[in-house]
């Protein structure tokens, strides 16, 4: 199989359709589990242990709806376990049912995805990598990504920013429009998102919140894109 090229300059390594999201599920996340939302009354009390990170999770351009699906996984920092794994999970766009079909419509009027507050033991974590699902054909993800960091704070809420997968679309053989292309960014939507969260969390305060958005220039993103070390599977 040729490797794709895209005008993100991102080239992935491709599995096809089902068993393609088996092994990602497998083999980026190792125990991963889609990472849920606190409850809409959750607060913060003297006797909370955790952190938050809070920030929003997109795909595409407009309101336009995807058959395409990505997942940011992440992990603690540090050393894997006796057996060879880290905690984490992974976030997405959307809440997803058995079948892999959104749940939920967006909460945004010019963009297609939802916000998140996610509770996170205090510590170290990075996102480790990243896959997407182009709902038909294949799941593309970087080789050995270089991890993003982010630190989790006891009793506050950090905004680490909005986890956005350009697209490009292309046509199958068979003429149909399909996802061909992605590449992860994660931008600075504070002064849309923030407002929004505080309104779906009444007892979360804006002085509860850190802005610390992700640095993502290793994965290609804002300032100097970095080159993603991938190969393609046949």
């Amino acid at each position: 199989m040729r490797i794709p090229i895209s005008r993100f300059g991102n080239k992935t390594r491709q599995t096809p359709g089902v068993f393609g999201m088996f092994l990602a599920l497998l083999v980026l996340s190792g125990c991963a589990y889609n990472t849920g939302s606190v409850d809409k009354d959750f607060a913060f009390t003297p006797e909370t242990d955790s952190g938050l990170i809070i920030g929003s999770a997109t795909l595409g351009e407009g309101n336009r709806w995807y058959e395409a699906s990505f997942r940011f996984h992440f992990s603690e920092a540090g050393e894997p376990d006796i057996f060879g794994g880290r905690g984490g999970g992974f976030i997405s766009a959307f809440p997803y049912n058995s079948l892999m079909r959104r749940t939920e419509p967006s909460d945004f009027k010019n963009a297609t995805g939802t916000v998140f507050a996610i509770t996170l033991a205090p510590g170290d974590y990075v996102f480790d990598n990243w896959d997407l699902d182009n709902g038909s054909t294949a799941i593309l993800y970087p080789v050995n990504p270089k991890p993003l960091k982010f630190t989790v704070r006891k009793g506050e809420a950090t905004y680490i920013g909005n986890l956005h997968m350009y697209l490009r679309t292309g046509r199958s053989l068979a003429g149909i429009r399909v996802v061909a292309d992605g590449r992860p960014a994660i931008l600075d939507r504070s002064e849309r998102d923030i407002p929004l969260l505080l309104q779906r969390y009444p007892n979360i305060k804006r002085q509860d919140i850190d802005v610390r958005i992700i640095d993502d220039r290793p994965w290609g993103g804002k300032g100097p894109p970095a080159h993603i070390e991938a190969r393609v599977a046949n």
